[in-house]
């Protein structure tokens, strides 16, 4: 009976498997020289429904690549993309270091979506909101704030980007393109790295919010962070020394 059981739930995985829906790659580019930029479409019917910060289970199920389905962050969104969606991959491991043997025209699966960084009563409102990333972590941050800008809104919006070293900046003539077509929304980045002229040297700490000006913040705003485990941490230390609740802060691990 056991193995019964056994062999009747793997067929019934492999058949849900089968079933998801197909995607294309449509595009593929490199923003930075460690990061790959996939955009899919359907192969058929609609674009799959999802929220703006979100991640999926990818699987490249005819790539040179391991068919195992794999967690990314959209970078899309739905209002800004919508006719396909769009990841963001880090090469930092066995499988996303070997995405160059992904190619335009290959098939990919997608399990999902799931993830609530940017949930119902966030959507509805209008006060303040704070993008407060680290590193790749950027993903959904530009997810949720492509979509607030596809819908004209016009809350404030505050875009913080902790980088290590700048070959890794990415993105920076949209940001600036944001600011200057809309006048509530700011972005503030900051290098740990090394010096890079323009930008601030350091980390995103109480001093740097201070000096940007951004204070104000912590008692108004919706927090959403994102970032490695280190970032994280010191972002909740940071915000719990500032009076920030639990109800105001949407954190997503981003350890994959």
């Amino acid at each position: 009976l056991y193995t019964v059981f056994a062999v009747g739930r793997y067929l019934w995985y492999k058949i849900s498997i089968l079933c998801l829906p197909k995607y294309e790659v449509i595009r593929i580019d490199k923003p930075t020289s460690k990061v790959h930029e996939i955009e899919m479409r359907p192969t058929k019917g609609q674009r799959l429904e999802y929220i703006a910060g979100q991640y999926a289970f990818f699987r490249f199920v005819d790539s040179n690549v391991t068919g195992e389905p794999h967690p990314f962050s959209f970078s899309s969104a739905p209002r800004y993309n919508k006719e396909s969606v769009i990841v963001m991959i880090k090469a930092d491991g066995d499988f996303t270091s070997s995405l160059d043997q992904v190619n335009v025209g290959d098939k990919v699966t997608i399990e999902g979506p799931y993830g609530n960084f940017y949930p119902e009563e966030v959507r509805e409102s209008t006060k303040p909101i704070v993008l407060f990333s680290g590193g790749i972590g950027v993903t959904p941050s530009l997810s949720l704030l492509r979509e607030e800008i596809a819908k004209n809104s016009n809350r404030r919006i505050v875009f913080i980007w902790g980088i290590g070293f700048e070959e890794e900046l990415m993105y920076l003539d949209e940001l600036e393109n944001f600011a200057k077509r809309y006048p509530n929304f700011s972005y503030h980045i900051i290098f740990s790295g090394e010096e890079v002229e323009g930008f601030p040297n350091g980390f995103v700490d109480d001093d740097f919010i201070k000096s940007e000006g951004l204070e104000e913040y912590y008692e108004t705003a919706s927090w959403h962070i994102c970032g490695p485990p280190p970032m994280l941490n010191a972002a909740k230390g940071l915000l719990a020394a500032n009076g920030v609740t639990e109800e105001q802060a949407h954190i997503e691990e981003f350890a994959f």
